[in-house]
């Protein structure tokens, strides 16, 4: 029952970051040499291993 939980959050967690994540890369899409889009680059990259599985959805909005 944990394990089960515990991925549920994590995915909630993703999605929010996903959702997120999106809406600053288009407002700093033209910012490719900002310290924000390099965070938001591995806050993406972080997102796909939390959910353990690559090329989810979160990774198809990009």
């Amino acid at each position: 029952m944990r394990s089960v939980l515990k991925t549920s959050l994590s995915t909630v967690n993703c999605q929010l970051s996903t959702v997120f994540s999106t809406s600053q890369v288009l407002h700093f899409k033209r910012a490719s040499r900002s310290r924000q889009n390099s965070q938001l680059y591995s806050a993406r990259y972080l997102c796909q291993l939390d959910r353990g599985s690559p090329g989810t959805s979160a990774r198809q909005i990009f």
